[in-house]
C-alpha cells in the first residue's frame, strides 16, 4: 500500500518526541515477548531525536517473520491493520498513530537498522556514495557488489567502515541529510 493510501487510512498526528517515545517502548516491549525474535529498536524520525514524529517505526531482527506480524493486531492501543506483507505491517493504533514494523532476518538486521533510520535525503546521500566510490548496491536490507552475494554487516558501524564512510549518529543525519539536498540543488543549476 502506498503511503497516499496509507494517509487516507489512518491520518497521524504529528507527536511531541516524548510522546512518540512511550508509544514506541511499549511497542518495543510488546514486540520483545513475541517469540523468535532476536532483536528489536525503534527508527526513523524517533531514533533521529526529531522534535515531532509522524509515525512509529520499528525494525525486528527474527528468522521467523509471520508470527510477529500475526501478533501486530494484539499490539498496544492497536485499532487495525492498515497494510500487511509477510515481512511488513502498519497498524494504526491509539492515539491516532501509525506503528510500521518491518521484520529483519539478523543478516539483514544492521542494514535494514541503518535504512530505516533514515532520513531518506541522508540514506540516498550514503547510497551514492557506495556506489561510486566502491560499486556497492545498498539497499533497504543488504549491501553488495553487482552479481555478487550480500556481504555479512552485524552493525551499522561495520556498515560504515565496508563503506569508508564515518560513522554518523542517527540523530546528526537529518541536518546532513538537508544539506545534500541543498547540494544537488546546485549542482543541477550551477553543474557538479
Amino acid at each position: 500500500m502506498s503511503r497516499e493510501a496509507v494517509a487516507v487510512a489512518v491520518t497521524p498526528r504529528r507527536l511531541p518526541l516524548p510522546e512518540a517515545w512511550q508509544i514506541a517502548m511499549r511497542w518495543l516491549s510488546f514486540l520483545e515477548d513475541q517469540e523468535g525474535v532476536e532483536a528489536v529498536d525503534v527508527v526513523g524520525s524517533i531514533r533521529r531525536a526529531e522534535d515531532t514524529v509522524g509515525d512509529i517505526d520499528i525494525v525486528v531482527g527474527t528468522r521467523a517473520s509471520r508470527p510477529v506480524i500475526d501478533a501486530l493486531p494484539e499490539g498496544p492501543g492497536a485499532l487495525s491493520t492498515v497494510f500487511r506483507q509477510p515481512d511488513r505491517a502498519a497498524i494504526a493504533a491509539q492515539p491516532n498513530v501509525l506503528v510500521e514494523v518491518w521484520c529483519a532476518s539478523p543478516e539483514q538486521y544492521a542494514v535494514m537498522l541503518w535504512y530505516y533510520t533514515g532520513p531518506r535525503s541522508y540514506s540516498r546521500l550514503i547510497r551514492e556514495r557506495a556506489r561510486r566510490r566502491f560499486g556497492f548496491i545498498l539497499d533497504s536490507s543488504s549491501i553488495r557488489r553487482v552479481g555478487e552475494s550480500p556481504l555479512p554487516v552485524k552493525s551499522e558501524l561495520q556498515l560504515y567502515e565496508t563503506i569508508s564512510e564515518p560513522f554518523v549518529r542517527p540523530e546528526q543525519r537529518t541536518a546532513l541529510g538537508r544539506g545534500a539536498v541543498r547540494l544537488r540543488a546546485v549542482e543541477a543549476v550551477q553543474g557538479p
